[in-house]
């Protein structure tokens, strides 16, 4: 059964499982599964997996394939050739005379 299946599982594997469990389940019911469970859900691994991804939630990745940031130039005038009209003037012309 699926029990079985994971406790076939390596425990790092397993602790990566447990460490989607939200921490109330994992306390009053996962822990209660087996030695092994208790064991898992007491050390420091599966609850330090539940605080870096929360820490660091994952990107939206569609966004970032539409988007395409990676591989191209996103400064429109890098060299500054030809002055960069803003809201605020020439955005190069202090660089170009030292400011």
């Amino acid at each position: 059964g699926a029990v079985g299946a994971l406790n076939r599982l390596p425990d790092e594997l397993l602790a990566l499982i447990l460490s989607w469990v939200p921490g109330r389940a994992l306390v009053t019911r996962c822990r209660l599964v087996c030695r092994r469970w208790r064991d898992l859900i007491d050390g420091p691994t599966v609850w330090r997996l539940q605080a870096a991804a929360r820490l660091c939630p994952s990107p939206q990745w569609s966004r970032i394939g539409l988007l395409e940031p990676f591989g191209r130039n996103l400064v429109r005038n890098p060299c500054g050739q030809g002055g960069c009209r803003t809201g605020r003037g020439r955005l190069w012309e202090g660089v170009r005379k030292g400011g």
